[in-house]
C-alpha cells in the first residue's frame, strides 16, 4: 500500500470519539482564535485589499468572514486566511502558526460540503501517525530546541521531536520528568 492511501486512511478514521476531551477543547479554542483574529483583521488595510478579489468571482460557496458576502471555496479560505494574518495575532504554538493555515480551509471546506461543527472540530485534530524514535528519558531541565539542537544541529527543528509523539501542544513533551518521548535520528 502507498504512503498516501495509508495516510488517507487514518485521517479518514478519526472521529471525536477517538480523541481525548483536553485536544477536543485546544482544537475549538484554537478554531474560536483564528476566527476572532480574522474579524479583527477585516478593516484592516491588508484584509481590505484581498476581499476586493471577492468581487470578481461570482460563485456563493463559502463565507467571508466578517460580511455577508459569498465566494468559491478556494477564495473564502485564502480570503480568510489573509484577514487571520492580517494583524498577526494568529495563534502561536510551540509549532508555527496551524490554524491561519488550517481553519481558514476547513470552514470554508466544510460550508461548502455541509459539514457540521463537530466534523470541523474532528478535521482539526487529525493529525499525522507518530514516526519512530529512539526513545529519550526527560528531565527536569530538558528544552526541545536543547534537545533539537544536540540532534540535528538546529535547534528550530524542535518541530521533528514534536511530529514523532501524539501530543498536541508540543512544550507537553518536556513538562514532566520521567516521561519517556520519541526523539527521531534525522
Amino acid at each position: 500500500m502507498e504512503f498516501g492511501q495509508i495516510l488517507a486512511d487514518y485521517v479518514k478514521s478519526v472521529t471525536l470519539d477517538k480523541v481525548p476531551r483536553r485536544d477536543t477543547e485546544v482544537a475549538k479554542l484554537a478554531i474560536l482564535d483564528q476566527v476572532g483574529v480574522a474579524l479583527a483583521g477585516v478593516g484592516a488595510h491588508p484584509g481590505v485589499k484581498v476581499q476586493a478579489l471577492v468581487g470578481r468571482c461570482t460563485a456563493n460557496e463559502a463565507t467571508v468572514l466578517g460580511t455577508s458576502r459569498k465566494t468559491s471555496t478556494w477564495l473564502a479560505a485564502l480570503v480568510n486566511g489573509t484577514l487571520g494574518h492580517t494583524l498577526d495575532f494568529d495563534d502561536c504554538s510551540s509549532f508555527g502558526h496551524p490554524s491561519v493555515v488550517l481553519v481558514p480551509a476547513m470552514l470554508a471546506t466544510g460550508e461548502t460540503q455541509d459539514r457540521s461543527g463537530r466534523e470541523v472540530v474532528a478535521v482539526k485534530l487529525r493529525r499525522l501517525p507518530a514516526t519512530a524514535g529512539d526513545a529519550r528519558t526527560i528531565q527536569g531541565h530538558d528544552r526541545l530546541d536543547v534537545m533539537s539542537d544536540a540532534q540535528y544541529g538546529d535547534a528550530t527543528r524542535y518541530w521533528n521531536v514534536a511530529d514523532a509523539n501524539t501530543e498536541l501542544e508540543a512544550e507537553e513533551l518536556t513538562r514532566t520528568a520521567g516521561r519517556i518521548i520519541a526523539v527521531p535520528r534525522s
